[in-house]
């Protein structure tokens, strides 16, 4: 069953200066362990860092209705799937809390945008 919808976009360019600003500050400050290892093997690290913002955003807005505090971005980490779909992985104590719920996620981007949207859905 569906519960809620999340939705994010982000200006790649403002990305760029961000990443340009904080380099390693930033990237530690919104990707888990296993995303950083996938962002350094990018030819296209500001639209990997973008996309994952713009997914992390889009989850934490369909946990809403769900959750008062915002978790931690590094909490939450979307890595590829068998068919290189994006899945969501949380840490450990956010499986415990939210483990009756499950998302469908989808992220696109170009050169100047990136935009995720997350379906929270309910066991």
């Amino acid at each position: 069953m569906i519960v809620a919808i999340g939705l994010d976009l982000v200006d790649t360019s403002r990305m760029a200066n961000l990443l340009d600003r904080y380099d390693q500050r930033l990237v530690s400050k919104l990707l888990g362990s296993e995303e950083i290892v996938l962002y350094r093997r990018r030819p296209d690290p500001v639209l990997f860092l973008a996309g994952r913002f713009a997914a992390k955003e889009a989850i934490i807005k369909s946990l809403a209705g769900i959750r008062r505090t915002r978790p931690p971005f590094p909490a939450i980490q979307i890595l590829p799937g068998d068919a290189d779909q994006p899945i969501v992985h949380l840490h450990k104590s956010l499986q415990v809390e939210l483990k009756a719920y499950d998302w469908l996620i989808s992220i696109t981007h170009d050169r100047s945008t990136a935009a995720a949207v997350a379906i929270l859905q309910r066991d």
